[in-house]
């Protein structure tokens, strides 16, 4: 198929200044031929290779790129011609391929493989996201099909979603499958575009080639295009470019040369970029060559004549070029300036319309062109809302009168949405004398919906503020020279502030206006109100306000330095009724701990476990479980149980769950010690939300209510045997029916048979009433149905029975009277007649027993004068030995003397034989005075009465040396079997002396009569040390020993003890946590041993 060409444009421009004529006609006359075999080499050279060209065209749509790319993608819209295919041959290379841009080149983000529907099916490497069928391609230009054809290759924004990822180059490949490969790079990451194709280091054999929406080359990778064609898009190229034709050829109208393109739609039609052969471009280029050359020859002779000409007008020429490029550099800008408004700049007039104007932004503003708005003058003033129609009319009509105007309206786009116009328009007059109306029309549809909202947030604010419940108030905060809060002023305050507080008029006042002088918590106030202002940071506390005597819940925040907003609320009747509510709860609290017993809540799940979510401290009294222990888990409450009873209890509270009903039960607590305890609970029960069961219940010890029953069984059956035993009756008289009951046990009293047919009645009763009696009797009756009378009747009777024996009976009645006046009737007569012949018998024989004690009461305060004077004598004792203390101590001076004289006349003189062992005799007598005056001390000396150590064989040593001359006197001699080791004990010395001596001194009484032997034992035992100190005297009848340790009493004649000193012994080895031991026989002698502990107990 051939076109014709309509035109052509080189990609040079001619010289047009007369120098480089010059220079260029003396290159054509003079070195034409060398010039066009140098192009001919040149052109050789770059067409190597180009045997066959196939063309592809696509368009590309450029955003947001940066500074940093080249210059022509600033453009709004290029074109990018990419000459020959990648020569992949299949699918498998094609991902190989991919694969290694990827890894190469960072600034790739995607490389992808689609079908010729763009559907993706290769991504290599799997970018973030799903892009599968999402993917999408958003192409910007007019004509051109969105399914791939064998010309077009497109760059495109790729779209995932509603996010768009980058811009991507899509070529196609003819020899897969007619699939597409591409890349995605990063817009801010994109380097030009010769680099990118270099650096994707695809297999080019032909030209890349970028053209502008208007068709203009520029971009040229081989230099070897030479021109574009331009044809409309109604002719047959756009066919052909539709049905995929892979070779098209051209046919040049004056050459008819055979040409090869790529095709791409812009603004004027399908553009064509032709490329000629090598020998075709040469032979064209040196024709071109020679017609310069002639024609520049002809041009330089014309002008020649034509600067000759204009020399005369050289310098108005000058003068007229400068003020064209001034006017062209002042139109220039005033295009810049008019471009970069924001605003729509526009002027009219009622006469031509051709001559009305519109700048570029109204199409930004209202979607319609200026050409639009020429073509239809009256648009703009049919898209203003028809509200605004008269206000604008007017206007328009203040502007012709040559006022300046400024109004606002609205107006509706192209889509029909409405903006808010500020119009600025005023009137002049042009040289025909028509007036033309000119103006600016802002957009303020932003600051008008900016404005609305900014009331509808005041209204809805003064609304929430206005219609609160809570109090609001708006203050500033005031300073003082350091900077410290010193008050607060009240900026702003809503109806619910006085309502709250009671405070009328605070607006404008201090805070230190409305509650003057100083109080408790102002300052903390002040100063987190402080803090909330100065740091932005919201804080929400309880405040009590002194002179109100009132609670409230603040929320302060703040919006802006030094001021604050504040929200509150009166709480002082929530703080009551929690103060209440606490007070309420402690003392339910204190009730359900003073309860007696277990005040519980206790929990069924549905799953059959036990929980206590409620019990009282009872429970550690009864349970001895802390409530913490089950309230989670109330196994351990089941594990207290008595085995025996742990089923039942079960199943009562299952019985009780499933039917709802109040649960009662009495059960055993058996504890690790064995005891046990009887427990009684009842609890009401209710059927919870998640199909649980609580009871409300309390648990009581019943223990001692049980101990009663049982008693009471007892004792009803031992009052029954009582009965029978103790020989008394029950009687009971209805005085209105006139029936009586006599219980068979009185039929017994009065010699009847217990299921005898006879009746006891009154007159029976009468009989046999003793005649000594019978008086007395009968008195007390009618005093018993007295009523004004005592209403108890006891008295003590004799009756004769049939058989003539006498018994005393014993009557304790009552009557009960309908009143209390003369006037009120007996109802009935209750009693018990008891046996009493025994009681008055033992009471004969206790007359009997008085009056033999009466007479040895006679013969004991006798014995107990003589005890008296047996009390006497020992404080005579007591007395001596204090004197004989005294008289030690008065002993001791002159036999210190003595001895010192003796020992002095041993040393010094010498004696003979006889009279020294004389000398001696006297010294050793007088060291054994010595020992016993020391002895004699030590055992008067007074204790401090503390428990200090204490060496139990010196004390008996020094006890032993005070008795020598009593045991010699009395024949009595005294073994010692001391232990090896004794250790010391901690007692109170003088005591245990005193108890040690008063046992020497009763074994050496027991032995006075006829001499013996006292031997003292000493030996430890486990943690005491015993003494044993055993006589061989006259011993002690085993009737009396167990009377021997009582005061006063003592087997020794009255002339010589007291019967105080065991007792005192006794009392002494006790308080010191000992023991005290008696073994005795008559005739053999006895044996006191003596146990104390080793340490203080």
């Amino acid at each position: 198929m051939i076109w014709p060409l309509p035109h052509r444009t080189k990609l040079t421009n001619p010289p047009s200044i007369l120098l480089t004529l010059v220079v260029l006609f003396t290159l054509i006359s003079g070195g034409g031929a060398l010039l066009a075999q140098k192009q001919f080499q040149s052109l050789h050279e770059k067409a190597l290779g180009s045997d066959r060209v196939v063309a592809r065209m696509g368009a590309m749509v450029l955003q947001q790129y940066e500074e940093a790319t080249i210059e022509i993608l600033q453009s709004y819209a290029a074109r990018i011609l990419l000459v020959d295919s990648v020569k992949n041959k299949d699918e498998a290379a094609v991902r190989i391929h991919l694969a290694d841009l990827k890894q190469k080149h960072h600034e790739i983000d995607l490389a992808f493989v689609t079908d010729a529907n763009g559907l993706l099916w290769a991504n290599y490497p799997e970018f973030p996201g799903a892009i599968g069928h999402d993917l999408s391609f958003r192409n910007w230009y007019k004509g051109v099909s969105a399914t791939w054809t064998p010309y077009v290759s497109t760059v495109f924004q790729l779209i995932v979603g509603d996010q768009p990822l980058g811009v991507a180059v899509a070529v196609p490949i003819h020899d897969v499958d007619g699939a597409v490969i591409g890349i995605l790079a990063n817009s801010h990451r994109l380097v030009a575009i010769d680099q990118l194709f270099q650096s994707l280091q695809l297999d080019l054999d032909g030209t890349l080639c970028l053209i502008d929406q208007a068709g203009n080359i520029i971009y040229n990778s081989r230099k070897n295009v030479d021109f574009i064609v331009t044809y409309p898009f109604h002719t047959d190229i756009g066919k052909a470019v539709r049905e995929g034709k892979t070779r098209l050829e051209i046919i040049d109208r004056d050459e008819q040369r055979k040409k090869f393109l790529a095709v791409a739609p812009t603004d004027r039609g399908w553009t064509v970029v032709v490329e000629r052969s090598w020998h075709d471009t040469l032979q064209s280029e040196y024709s071109r060559l020679i017609r310069t050359g002639v024609i520049a020859l002809l041009l330089f002779l014309l002008i020649a004549a034509f600067i000759l000409y204009q020399n005369s007008l050289h310098e108005k020429t000058l003068a007229l070029l400068q003020l064209e490029r001034q006017l062209r550099q002042s139109e220039k800008r005033y295009k810049d300036l008019i471009d970069n408004i924001p605003d729509i700049l526009y002027s009219f007039s009622d006469g031509q319309a051709d001559n009305n104007y519109y700048s570029p932004q109204v199409g930004s503003v209202l979607g319609y062109t200026a050409g639009h708005l020429r073509a239809h003058p009256t648009l703009w003033h049919d898209s203003i809302h028809p509200n605004h129609l008269p206000e604008v009319n007017q206007a328009i009509q203040a502007a012709l009168s040559g006022q300046k105007v400024e109004l606002e309206y609205r107006i509706y786009d192209v889509l029909g949405q409405c903006h808010w116009l500020t119009d600025h328009m005023t009137s002049t007059t042009n040289d025909r004398g028509e007036t033309i109306i000119t103006g600016i029309a802002s957009d303020i549809t932003d600051r008008k919906n900016a404005e609305d909202a900014l009331q509808k947030s005041r209204e809805k604010y003064q609304a929430l503020v206005g219609n609160m419940l809570d109090g609001f108030a708006y203050c500033q905060m005031l300073y003082d020279d350091r900077g410290c809060p010193i008050d607060f002023l009240h900026l702003e305050v809503n109806d619910a502030f006085a309502r709250l507080t009671g405070l009328q008029d605070v607006t404008g006042k201090k805070f230190s206006e409305v509650f003057p002088g100083t109080y408790e918590g102002r300052e903390n106030l002040l100063e987190r109100y402080s803090r909330v202002a100065l740091t932005g940071n919201a804080e929400k506390f309880e405040y009590f306000l002194t002179p109100l005597a009132l609670w409230f819940d603040l929320s302060v925040a703040s919006h802006e330095e030094g001021c604050i907003l504040v929200v509150f609320s009166n709480i002082t009747t929530r703080k009551l009724l929690a103060q209440q509510r606490q007070a309420a709860l402690s003392l339910l609290q204190n009730v359900t701990d003073r309860v007696p017993g277990v005040v519980f809540q206790c929990r069924m799940d549905v799953d059959g476990k036990f929980s206590f979510p409620f019990v009282s401290k009872g429970l550690h009294e009864i349970y001895r479980l802390t409530p913490e222990l089950v309230q989670e888990n109330a196994a351990k409450f089941f594990d207290v149980h008595h085995p025996e009873d742990q089923d039942g209890i079960v199943a009562s509270l299952h019985a009780s769950a499933k039917d709802v009903t109040p649960w009662v039960h009495e059960y055993r607590l058996k504890f690790d010690d064995d005891t046990e305890r009887w427990m009684s609970g009842s609890a009401v029960p209710q059927r919870e939300e998640d199909g649980s069961t609580l009871w409300h219940g309390v648990i009581t010890d019943i223990t001692e209510h049980k101990q009663v029953e049982d008693a009471l069984r007892e004792s009803e059956a031992r009052f029954s045997t009582a009965a029978r035993v103790a020989n008394f009756g029950v009687y009971s008289y209805d005085f209105a029916s006139g029936q009586s009951y006599y219980s068979p046990d009185l039929l017994m009293l009065f010699g009847l048979p217990p299921n005898s047919k006879i009746e006891l009645d009154q007159d029976m009763i009468a009989t046999a009433l003793h005649p000594d009696d019978k008086p007395a009797f009968l008195e007390r009756i009618r005093a018993a149905l007295d009523p004004c009378g005592p209403a108890t009747l006891e008295h003590e009777y004799r009756i004769i029975r049939s058989d003539g024996e006498v018994r005393w009976l014993r009557v304790i009645g009552k009557t009960v009277f309908t009143g209390n006046t003369p006037s009120d009737r007996p109802l009935h007569a209750n009693g018990i007649v008891q046996d009493i012949t025994e009681r008055k018998q033992a009471e004969e024989q206790l007359r009997l027993i008085n009056d033999e004690l009466e007479r040895r009461v006679e013969r004991r305060t006798r014995e107990l004068q003589e005890t008296q004077s047996q009390f006497l004598h020992a404080e005579k004792l007591s007395a001596i030995g204090k004197l004989s203390a005294s008289i030690a101590h008065e002993f001791n001076s002159p036999l210190q003397a003595v001895m010192t004289v003796l020992k002095g006349l041993k040393l010094g003189v010498t004696f003979a034989a006889e009279d020294r062992q004389l000398l001696d005799a006297a010294i050793g007598e007088s060291e054994r005075m010595k020992n016993l005056i020391r002895s004699l001390q030590d055992f008067n000396r007074p204790s401090s009465g503390r428990k200090i150590p204490m060496d139990v064989h010196a004390s008996l040593d020094s006890l032993l040396l005070l008795c020598r001359s009593d045991f010699s006197r009395k024949r009595i001699s005294t073994v010692l079997n001391y232990a090896g080791r004794l250790p010391q004990i901690m007692a109170i010395p003088d005591q245990i002396k005193q108890v040690f001596l008063n046992l020497l001194n009763n074994a050496a009484d027991a032995c006075a009569d006829q001499g013996g032997v006292i031997t003292i034992s000493t030996w430890q035992k486990e943690n005491r040390v015993a003494v044993a100190i055993q006589d061989t005297g006259t011993g002690i009848p085993p009737e009396k020993i167990d009377l021997i340790f009582q005061p006063f009493y003592t087997t020794k004649p009255a002339i010589k003890g007291t019967g105080l000193g065991l007792s005192v012994c006794h009392g002494i080895v006790q308080n010191h946590h000992g023991e005290i031991l008696i073994e005795s026989q008559p005739g053999v002698g006895s044996i006191f041993t003596v146990l104390l502990p080793i340490n203080e107990v």
